[in-house]
């Protein structure tokens, strides 16, 4: 996020100098979203069991199975969870950070709507 930052929004506010939080007072953003459909960091063993007490690793199976028992149900709604948290605070959170800065507001498209 960072690096993205960087070779995005901060190449911004060099070309458009003060104009930034005045004349122009929203950046746009193309749907964030994680790219594939089952995302996973480093980190995540680790920080998933932290978080809900359970290894992940030997449920991985749970997360491609079409099965309807609560483990497996349980396993993929944590799974989901965790993605939406860690994607909260490794990418939303230090966007908004930055255009809170820059006293810019974060704009968006839905899927599917015309540019």
């Amino acid at each position: 996020t960072q690096l993205f930052l960087q070779r995005t929004h901060e190449r911004y506010t060099a070309a458009l100098g003060d104009r930034i939080g005045k004349q122009v007072r929203a950046i746009f953003t193309d749907e964030p979203k994680y790219t594939f459909g089952f995302p996973w960091t480093r980190d995540m063993f680790p920080a998933f069991r932290q978080q809900f007490g359970y290894d992940l690793a030997p449920r991985l199976w749970q997360l491609f199975a079409p099965t309807t028992d609560r483990e497996s149900m349980l396993t993929r709604l944590h799974y989901r969870q965790w993605c939406g948290e860690r994607f909260l605070s490794a990418w939303l959170e230090p966007v908004g950070q930055w255009c809170r800065r820059h006293r810019l507001r974060l704009a968006t498209l839905p899927s599917g709507a015309p540019p």
